[in-house]
């Protein structure tokens, strides 16, 4: 192995490492988030049956506070698969896992998700149509299309109505 290779793959283990690492932390973090966020919603859905309408209490406020905690811990999680998937595919070793899903109930999650953080934008989504399943690796849809509306948010004008128009036509290939 040339010196230059060595280096390459010395540097490629490094952020294979750094990204596994990266990913107990998040985890937690996401955990912990998902649950205080459950407590929460169980919390104001008590005092809304109460007759109060809960618009002005502080849990409105720490609820928002977690939705924006798990949608930028998401977002982290997003760039260290990243981080991971480039070492992977600069060795061949990708893995695709194919599955079947709904794409709307996707493009819907990722949207609302981003839309937590992204307080300067309006992120709007429309939908063709609505129960298309399609077999490919969800990990990877929402990899990409994640990191198109990631960029769409970072890189546009703050204030931007930001839209994302699915009109998609499937096509089913059969061998005989």
């Amino acid at each position: 192995m040339t010196s230059s290779k060595q280096v390459e793959k010395l540097k490629d283990d490094f952020v294979s490492v750094v990204s596994h690492e990266l990913r107990t932390p998040l985890t937690a973090i996401k955990g912990y988030t998902q649950h205080l966020v459950r407590r929460i919603e169980r919390r104001l859905h008590k005092l809304r049956s109460s007759e109060n309408p809960a618009n002005d209490l502080p849990e409105n406020q720490d609820l928002r506070s977690l939705s924006i905690i798990q949608s930028q811990t998401e977002h982290l999680e997003r760039l260290v698969n990243d981080l991971l998937d480039l070492s992977q595919v600069q060795w061949g070793q990708i893995h695709l896992h194919y599955e079947t899903f709904e794409l709307a109930a996707v493009l819907t999650d990722l949207v609302r998700s981003i839309q937590a953080s992204a307080e300067q934008h309006l992120l709007t989504l429309e939908i063709a149509v609505q129960d298309a399943k399609v077999v490919a690796d969800r990990a990877r849809i929402e990899q990409v299309i994640g990191n198109v509306l990631d960029n769409a948010v970072k890189y546009s004008p703050h204030g931007v109505r930001l839209s994302l128009n699915c009109k998609y036509k499937a096509t089913v290939i059969t061998s005989a």
